[in-house]
C-alpha cells in the first residue's frame, strides 16, 4: 500500500473557492463546494499530497502535515484507486 500521493489541483480551484457562500465546505481539491460530506483525507508535504497517518506522523513529516479536509465525491472519483485507499468515508470514524 502506498503512504502518500501527489494530488493534481484543478485549474479553477481558486476561482471555485471564490464561489463559495456562507458556511460551505470546499473540496480540497478543487474548491467546489461539498453538499454531502462523505470523504475527507490527510493532506501532507504542504498540502500537496494525500497521506496515511503513519506518513503523515513520522517527525520527519510533521512539519508539512495539513490536516484533515473533506474530498468531494467528484474529486474521489478522479482519484486513481491506489489513493483511493488513502481516503476515508466519514462513518468509518
Amino acid at each position: 500500500m502506498i503512504e502518500s500521493a501527489i494530488v493534481k489541483f484543478s485549474s479553477k480551484r481558486r476561482s471555485n473557492l471564490l464561489k463559495l457562500q456562507g458556511d460551505d465546505t470546499p473540496c480540497f481539491i478543487c474548491g467546489k463546494a461539498v453538499r454531502t460530506q462523505r470523504y475527507w483525507a490527510r493532506f501532507s508535504d504542504g498540502g500537496l499530497a494525500i497521506a496515511s497517518d503513519e506518513y503523515a506522523d513520522r517527525p520527519e513529516n510533521i512539519g508539512g502535515d495539513m490536516g484533515c479536509y473533506p474530498v468531494g465525491p467528484e474529486c474521489y472519483r478522479r482519484l486513481p484507486d491506489e489513493v483511493k485507499m488513502l481516503v476515508k468515508r466519514f462513518e468509518d470514524d
